[in-house]
């Protein structure tokens, strides 16, 4: 099986890990495959370059959450349908690499009609803009020339994909050998399979993940932030 487009780490430096040498490309391939499905999935953030347009609600402040991280390039900003001047977006500081984009004037809210003398929280069916961006790393079995300004895969998260292939190799942890995968048009649809008495192994993805691979993608997680 090839790696998928999203492979967060390479067969070689899986097969360098204690006891894996004799696996078989194939083996390592699905293993990671599994493994960078699963990460990305607890992140909740894509992590290979590519451009997308998402769309999204406003914030009310200066400041937009993206749905992904780093920021490479913001191509396109639409307000119901008004393009905004790319000169007032910027990525101060740090933004770019936490996903966020800074407007000085503030993010505005769309407020459903129905709701507008109710509770702001409500208004949130409406997704008034429209963000077209660059983002993502540069993953470690992508071919072609890097473009100039995007940031190759941190090795905190290739480490993190090379232990947790190890763990489900050498030592599965609560329930990872009862994970199901088949392969689909989009990537892996990943399932749990019933346990031992008859329950499912639905546990968060702390459950698949070794302790020391949370521990170096704890800094990537998003999942909180978007929350």
């Amino acid at each position: 099986m090839a790696l998928q487009s999203n492979a967060l780490t390479t067969v070689t430096r899986v097969k360098a890990m204690p006891g894996l040498s004799a696996k078989t490309p194939t083996e390592v391939e699905d293993k990671i495959n599994l493994l960078s499905d699963l990460i990305e999935d607890y992140l909740a953030c894509i992590l290979g370059y590519q451009t997308a347009t998402y769309l999204l609600q406003g914030s009310g402040t200066r400041e937009l959450i993206l749905p992904v991280a780093p920021v490479v390039e913001v191509t396109e900003v639409l307000l119901q349908g008004e393009a905004l001047d790319l000169a007032d977006i910027s990525t101060p500081n740090d933004w770019a690499e936490r996903g966020k984009l800074y407007l000085g004037q503030g993010w505005p809210v769309q407020v459903d009609s129905a709701n507008e003398a109710g509770d702001p929280d409500m208004a949130t069916i409406a997704l008034p803009l429209s963000v077209t961006l660059k983002h993502g790393y540069w993953l470690p079995n992508t071919t072609g020339t890097k473009p100039s300004g995007v940031l190759v895969l941190p090795e905190r998260i290739k480490k993190a994909c090379d232990i947790a292939c190890h763990q489900a190799f050498i030592s599965p942890p609560g329930g990872i050998s009862r994970i199901k995968s088949e392969k689909t048009a989009g990537g892996y649809s990943v399932e749990f399979s019933p346990d031992s008495d008859g329950g499912t192994t639905s546990e968060a993805w702390e459950v698949f993940l070794p302790d020391t691979a949370l521990l170096l993608l704890a800094k990537y997680c998003r999942r909180d932030v978007l929350m």
